[in-house]
């Protein structure tokens, strides 16, 4: 899979046709009071957007939290399964039986696991916002050659000082890195394309 500055565009375009329709599989066994007021922000949008426009990418994110972010890509209608991994699996979390089949949860480190996956596409990291975290775990993904051919979506680049400067010190061989945070989340949403 090829992205590219024209990937970002169409990414942006197509979350804006993405509405939530709360009977739908994916969505109705969710919390619906904790999760329309969560779906209301762009950046899931984002996220089941890019679903529709790859659905065969093998999509790998960082940061569970509730597996939010995990069903708003659910919701776009993937052809494979998606991996989520988080240290802790939070109490509010989405994923209900319906969906295990298609969404694997992993209770690791991002830091530091060893990846089962042999090629990843898309990348969607929302982690500690400490800029740390975030920087290991994209370290590890560096250092086990995963990030070659990527599009990595990364939440809250500009939430805190720590973020803001690791975002604008970010170098680790992407070909493209672009601020997409007028379209995503308030609080920053950048994208990373690798060769």
């Amino acid at each position: 899979m090829k992205f590219d500055l024209t990937s970002i565009d169409e990414i942006i375009k197509e979350s804006k046709n993405v509405s939530y329709n709360f009977s739908d599989d994916t969505l109705k066994a969710v919390n619906l009071e904790y999760s329309k007021s969560l779906m209301d922000e762009s950046y899931y949008k984002i996220l089941t957007a890019t679903a529709r426009l790859y659905p065969d990418a093998q999509f790998l994110e960082l940061g569970t939290n509730t597996g939010a972010s995990a069903v708003a890509y659910l919701y776009g209608k993937p052809n494979v399964p998606i991996y989520t991994y988080d240290v802790i699996k939070d109490s509010r979390w989405f994923i209900h039986d319906g969906l295990s089949d298609k969404c694997i949860f992993k209770q690791e480190s991002a830091t530091d696991c060893k990846y089962d996956l042999k090629k990843i596409d898309i990348i969607f990291l929302d982690m500690n916002h400490d800029a740390v975290m975030e920087d290991k775990a994209m370290l590890n993904l560096h250092n086990q050659g995963l990030l070659k051919g990527c599009l990595v979506i990364l939440d809250d680049i500009h939430i805190n000082s720590d973020m803001d400067n690791w975002w604008n010190n970010l170098a680790l061989g992407q070909i493209e890195k672009v601020d997409i945070t007028r379209a995503g989340h308030a609080s920053g949403t950048g994208i990373l394309i690798f060769e």
